[in-house]
């Protein structure tokens, strides 16, 4: 059995933008993502009243993958891959305050290759049924591209070959969701042309783990974006604090080692974000034997931007400001760069509305509606919850610092990229105690931000 979807263009790391189907919503890779959070957040149409505003999830945090009956490589026939898959999965799975599981539950139907996925005439793609969005029986497929034919079908001619590696080693994402506001289908696919030899092992295992982190609903991040700019010049502390779901990588950086050492360690802004998203409870950590209760074992600061308004009083929300906490280590009074974890305001809210004048709806015919809150009241919200506190601490100061989404290197974080807007105004840092198992609110006021001025004949600004 074999079923057909409409090939829209090739771009590194996404398959295509959305195609809206009678059975399904297919979002292979599309564009649409929330930062520093949920990569898709429920908005006020195609999904069940109630829930928009909702992060979109796997329900009980719970993925069960089904690979591929062929070998990836010469060096990782069919069992190695399967356990070389495992071990990418498990990276994230043993975050120990995210209630997560990964499970291999058998074999697809076929080989996937060249002979099976197809571009048709018309530019439609032709592909085994149980790997297309509504296969829902196999929750995430997982294709062994052995020679790069299904990644050139996907992308485009020329992009599984062994040079496109850099961008294409690994790719996929969710690609189907329920109505009350779940993740229901996956896709990830392997180039085996970049796994040729043992030594590009890791390279590939560290993009495996961040398509993984895709799959499980993650959007990309932005902490100590100097390793990127080297604005200011980037010393050992800042790798270490480095999210592993930042934007883009820099193209010397191969092997990856080059650049980032335990490039495939999910970081505290990464475990930090997976528990944000699936917290290990009271209610769910009989099932996580080992596992700490999330709200307990991390520390949470929360609070909206604001713009200043009269009096410099909180005016309107600001979306789009990258917020950032830093622990103090206590031996030195200075922020670190290691235990760093950052959230854009915003990120619960819609990016674009849509207008009379461009449309309500994007490229693919997706309205703009169908994804993020229309509710004010998280224009300018963050969420820092799952701070740790070092060395068995019981409370530690944070240090709150806001920036820009770097619109070079983190182009893609949402609710604003592609295009990326500057913040108005300024801050000043701000430091903020917690101890374990505490919530605390911290607003943040733009100071010599702009102000709204009333509309001519209107009570509007």
């Amino acid at each position: 059995m074999s079923g057909t979807i409409r090939h829209i263009h090739s771009v590194p790391y996404r398959l295509a933008e959305c195609i809206i189907q009678a059975a399904c919503l297919l979002i292979l890779l599309s564009l649409r993502g929330y930062a520093g959070g949920p990569r898709y957040v429920a908005g006020s149409t195609f999904f069940n009243s109630g829930t928009m505003g909702t992060p979109i999830v796997w329900a009980q945090g719970a993925i069960t993958y089904y690979t591929d009956q062929g070998d990836l490589s010469p060096v990782l026939l069919h069992s190695a891959a399967d356990s070389f898959v495992s071990s990418a999965f498990t990276q994230w799975t043993s975050t120990p305050t995210a209630a997560v599981s990964a499970m291999l539950g058998g074999q697809l139907a076929e080989d996937v290759n060249g002979s099976n996925v197809t571009v048709n005439s018309d530019g439609s793609i032709s592909m085994p049924s149980d790997i297309l969005p509504a296969a829902v029986a196999t929750p995430v497929a997982v294709v062994y591209d052995q020679d790069g034919s299904v990644t050139d079908a996907l992308l485009g001619q020329g992009a599984g070959s062994a040079s496109s590696c850099f961008s294409n080693a690994a790719f996929g994402g969710p690609d189907s969701f329920s109505a009350d506001a779940h993740i229901v289908h996956g896709l990830i696919v392997l180039n085996g042309n970049c796994l040729q030899s043992a030594s590009q092992e890791p390279d590939v295992e560290y993009r495996l783990v961040r398509v993984i982190g895709r799959i499980f609903g993650l959007d990309w991040s932005q902490t100590n974006i100097n390793v990127l700019t080297g604005k200011p010049a980037a010393v050992a502390a800042d790798f270490t604090g480095f999210t592993i779901m930042h934007g883009s990588d820099p193209t010397f950086c191969t092997p990856i080692s080059s650049c980032f050492p335990n490039a495939s360690q999910p970081k505290m802004d990464d475990q930090a974000t997976l528990s944000r998203l699936y917290p290990i409870t009271s209610q769910n950590i009989a099932e996580f034997t080992g596992k700490q209760i999330f709200s307990a074992a991390t520390a949470r600061i929360h609070g909206s931007v604001y713009f200043t308004g009269p009096n410099g009083s909180p005016g309107q929300p600001m979306q789009g400001v990258n917020v950032i906490a830093r622990w103090i280590d206590p031996s030195t009074g200075q922020p670190s760069k290691t235990h760093v974890a950052a959230s854009v305001s915003g990120f619960l809210f819609s990016g674009n509305a849509g207008n009379s004048a461009t449309g309500f709806s994007d490229a693919s015919g997706t309205p703009f509606s169908q994804f993020g809150s229309t509710d004010s009241s998280v224009e300018g919200f963050f969420d820092l919850a799952g701070l740790q506190i070092p060395n068995n601490g019981t409370s530690a100061q944070y240090q709150l610092t806001v920036e820009a989404v770097d619109p070079l290197w983190s182009t893609q974080l949402r609710p604003y990229g592609p295009l990326q807007v500057h913040p108005s105004g300024t801050a000043q840092p701000i430091l903020v105690n917690v101890n374990l198992g505490q919530d605390v609110e911290q607003d943040i006021v733009m100071q010599a931000s702009a102000r709204g001025a009333p509309a001519p004949g209107s009570a509007t600004t």
